[in-house]
């Protein structure tokens, strides 16, 4: 606020600036991302030329800081003075004529300002005006009303997450078995038939307590010639008695 003071003390008074400088209003509300600015120039005499080129400087001195000061809030609107100013010029051609080319020493000049990250915002101004003559009336305030871009000045916090108790949270786990379970029909390894007995093997098998030997046999062929003799010698011998 110092410096905007000192910037305002050599500026000249009404009563030795060239011509009057007036907002009207000195309020204006944000449309369409812009400002329309109305202005009142008087320059006490009619100007050489119609058109005149007047600079209009703009020093920014509070920001309208929409502050994010909690999580989940809707931010709050808080006036930031600004240490230091931030300057801006805007050149502009004024009209001094009327419709029949008439040249008049005062002039109802409108403008408009687009907002921009370099400078325009909403906030509050000193304004001033000045032509190829020098100053012209003494500074104005102007106010532009809108939403700035929210600030998020919430304070961080650094939450460990929660610890998960293993006998509560975690899921059962299921019992270990070492057996393996059959899955499907798979065909047998050896068929039925592989069991039974062939005739060959029914042959040469001979029941337990029997001292006789299978027919098929060498054993077997030598005891059937055995018996033959011996029922020969039997017939024989009843036949010489």
């Amino acid at each position: 606020m110092l410096a905007v003071a000192c910037w305002t003390l050599w500026r000249p008074t009404d009563a030795h600036a060239a011509g009057t400088f007036r907002l009207t209003p000195d309020v204006v509300e944000e449309r369409d991302g812009g400002w329309r600015i109305k202005a009142f120039i008087d320059v006490r005499k009619p100007p050489s030329m119609m058109d005149v080129t007047m600079r209009f400087v703009f020093l920014k001195t509070v920001v309208f800081e929409r502050t994010i000061v909690e999580r989940g809030k809707e931010p709050v609107l808080t006036r930031k003075p600004l240490p230091d100013p931030v300057k801006g010029v805007v050149a502009l051609e004024v009209h001094f004529a009327d419709a029949r080319g008439t040249v008049h020493p005062r002039a109802n000049y409108e403008f408009d300002v687009k907002r921009s990250r370099e400078f325009f915002e909403a906030g509050e101004y000193m304004v001033s005006l000045s032509g190829p003559d020098g100053d012209v009336g003494t500074p104005q305030k102007l106010v532009l009303n809108g939403n700035n871009e929210p600030v998020n000045r919430a304070p961080i916090t650094f939450e460990a997450p929660a610890k998960k108790d293993a006998g509560t949270d975690a899921a059962p786990s299921a019992p270990v078995s070492t057996e393996v379970a059959p899955v499907g029909s798979g065909a047998p390894m050896l068929r039925p038939e592989a069991f039974e007995r062939s005739p060959e093997e029914e042959m040469k098998t001979r029941p337990r307590g029997c001292g006789c030997t299978d027919a098929g046999g060498a054993e077997g062929g030598l005891a059937a010639v055995m018996t033959s003799i011996a029922a020969a010698l039997a017939v024989w011998r009843r036949r010489g008695r």
